[in-house]
């Protein structure tokens, strides 16, 4: 008896212990933070640089020179 209970406690704990891993958010927040301002970085540069490059988007440039 003992040692199935023994047993079952450690298959709740551990499933327990995977929730939270799944659920805690701080690590992914780190995470996300750092590779949003990358992205938000890199969209900024990619941004300006593409619409002179082709010239079908030349009205776009320049409501983008515009603001």
């Amino acid at each position: 008896m003992s040692s199935d209970l023994l047993d079952s406690m450690a298959e709740v704990a551990e499933h327990k212990t995977q929730e939270k891993q799944i659920i805690s958010p701080k690590p992914i927040r780190r995470v996300s933070m750092a590779s949003v301002m990358r992205l938000a970085t890199t969209i900024k540069e990619n941004a300006v640089i593409p619409p002179p490059a082709s010239p079908a988007r030349k009205p776009e440039v320049q409501t983008v020179d515009m603001c």
